[in-house]
């Protein structure tokens, strides 16, 4: 009897192994999905409102938490409020509970540097030699 309880197990353990693996690999497609409908969503109300002002990247921790990355300018904080307005109302239930991150990246265009200002040489004074 013990025997056949073996042979049940030893063969029974694969089709469990796939069962799981094939369990896992949907859980991790599901995560992927909820990721990019989340990502599309908060950038078609982006979009609709304001334009193309940012492309949010969306991406989703262990624990649950969301993390939003944007590039915004800096150097317009009416834009960048209303972005993250928007932001706040498409995670309105993640923001409440804590679960979302927003992390901002300066788009802001570079200060040129100013231009060198090219020295202008004198020359040397001629040098006086005392012949003896």
């Amino acid at each position: 009897m013990l025997m056949l309880l073996a042979g049940l197990a030893v063969t029974a353990l694969p089709a469990l192994g796939m069962v799981l693996v094939a369990h896992l690999m949907d859980r991790v497609r599901q995560r992927r999905d909820a990721r990019y409908a989340r990502q599309i969503e908060l950038t078609d109300a982006i979009h609709e409102e304001l334009g193309a002002a940012t492309a949010p990247v969306v991406t989703r921790r262990l624990g649950g938490i969301w993390v939003v990355h944007m590039t915004v300018p800096f150097d317009r904080p009416g834009l960048v409020a209303t972005i993250l307005d928007i932001t706040d109302r498409v995670f309105a239930s993640e923001a409440a509970a804590g679960r979302l991150r927003i992390v901002l990246t300066d788009a802001s265009p570079a200060r040129a540097p100013q231009p060198i200002q090219p020295r202008h040489l004198r020359p040397a004074a001629p040098a006086a030699i005392a012949a003896r």
